[in-house]
């Protein structure tokens, strides 16, 4: 009995401690979903990153307007997932890349210029974690694409592969 009753008190113990570390740490979880505005949505979208608030977020058509304009799209999700189709000219840098990786790649981007960043949709969360990194990083003009590759593929949008 005093195996168990020591076993409830270690979990309640760590649950704690990780409730508060979620809390004050400052990279936690929000407790409950925010509400973010998505430039082109009719509604608010919410999202369970306390990072994602201060990422812009776009829709479908602002990431059309976007790519007419010759803006850098960076596909976030891993090779093997941008191998076989991404939009076109987008280039692959996974979300879990360490910074000194993605400021190679990106450097011949200047940091005030935009970029736009996507994954799979909406529920890939790829997109902000890169995000977050970019800005981070000193990247002034980030948006996520907040339907991804997804949304670009069914809409017909111009797509290859390698």
């Amino acid at each position: 009995m005093t195996h168990l009753r020591n076993l409830i008190a270690i979990v309640l113990v760590a649950v704690a401690l990780a409730g508060l570390y979620n809390t004050f740490s400052g990279r936690g979880i929000p407790w409950v979903a925010q509400e973010v505005k998505v430039e082109g949505a009719a509604t608010p979208r919410l999202v369970l990153s306390s990072a994602a608030l201060a990422i812009n977020y776009i829709e479908l058509e602002e990431a059309r307007s976007k790519f007419d304009h010759g803006i850098l799209f960076v596909d976030a999700r891993e090779p093997e997932e941008y191998r076989p189709g991404h939009v076109k000219g987008a280039v692959n840098i996974s979300a879990k890349k360490e910074p000194d990786v993605i400021k190679s790649a990106l450097s011949r981007q200047k940091k005030d210029q935009e970029i736009v960043i996507y994954c799979d949709g909406e529920e890939c969360g790829a997109s902000t974690m890169l995000a977050g990194k970019l800005q981070r990083l000193g990247f002034t003009k980030v948006h996520v694409f907040f339907g991804g590759w997804t949304a670009w593929k069914n809409a017909g949008l111009p797509v290859e592969k390698g």
